[in-house]
């Protein structure tokens, strides 16, 4: 096997690990449908070549397509360096009506799509794809525009979208939250408020402790990242929702006055007549 196949065979069994994770199986219940001991099994997902007929097999038992399963690898494979160049980002910080369009075309909406939805004209069109094609955001071959990366590319960090939508991002959100705040107490349902939380803590803790647990947090993310992946290539898969998720986080220095502020969120202590 060339190295261009093991590495193609290697994501692969990369993304099988990923979806058993995700449907709670474990390499016994693998071992069982395939009819092979557990050693083995191992061996098929790690050093040993795995056949076409195989490979089926196990997309079968996990109820997924060999599209889908590549589109998973691609995913995991893409994920460390998937990230705007600078060029890239000081285009779309300036412009963000392109940063729209761009983050449109990841949620899977074609350049039709995004005309009709937002009621932009054929020129208008044209010009978001040129430009767009241009910067290598996006390509054109076999006769339709294609997307460089499975995901949305990572921020720079500290850089020019960074910089221009920060404020944006905490305002939008902050905004939604209160309205979908508004919407759960006028409902009443505790039932599908299960998973809703909004909170403001703030603790007295070493630096150390923080990025430890900060650290869990991140890992935490990612595998939730992971599972919507693979869910989301699963059409047969019912009751999908969007889950909205905005979270800060931030350490200042005990006697910083933004303590005092934080404190009084809920109101200020005075005096009363």
């Amino acid at each position: 096997m060339n190295s261009r196949s093991q590495t193609l065979q290697d994501s692969l069994k990369d993304a099988i690990k990923s979806v058993l994770k995700q449907q709670k199986k474990t390499y016994d219940d693998l071992a069982e449908e395939l009819e092979i001991s557990v050693p083995t099994v191992k061996r098929i997902l790690t050093k040993e070549e795995m056949g076409l007929s195989r490979l089926l097999q196990i997309c079968d038992y996990l109820k997924i397509s060999l599209t889908e399963l590549e589109k998973i690898a691609n995913h995991n494979k893409n994920t460390a360096t998937n990230r705007f160049t600078e060029k890239q980002e000081e285009f779309l910080a300036k412009n963000p009506n392109y940063l729209t369009f761009l983050l449109m075309m990841y949620s899977d909406l074609s350049p039709e799509e995004i005309m009709k939805q937002t009621k932009i004209d054929d020129k208008s069109l044209k010009l978001y794809l040129l430009r767009l094609e241009k910067l290598d955001l996006i390509t054109y071959r076999n006769g339709k525009y294609a997307l460089p990366f499975e995901l949305f590319p990572n921020l720079i960090p500290y850089g020019k979208i960074h910089e221009a939508n920060f404020n944006n991002i905490i305002e939008s959100g902050a905004n939604f939250f209160k309205r979908y705040n508004r919407q759960r107490i006028l409902a009443k349902n505790t039932e599908r408020d299960k998973g809703s939380t909004m909170g403001l803590t703030m603790l007295t803790l070493s630096r150390e402790s923080y990025l430890e647990w900060f650290d869990k947090i991140k890992k935490l993310y990612q595998e939730l990242q992971d599972t919507s992946i693979v869910e989301e290539k699963m059409p047969k898969l019912k009751n999908k929702k969007t889950v909205v998720i905005m979270s800060c986080h931030g350490v200042i220095e005990s006697d910083d006055p933004e303590v005092e502020f934080l404190q009084n969120s809920f109101g200020v202590v005075k005096n009363i007549t």
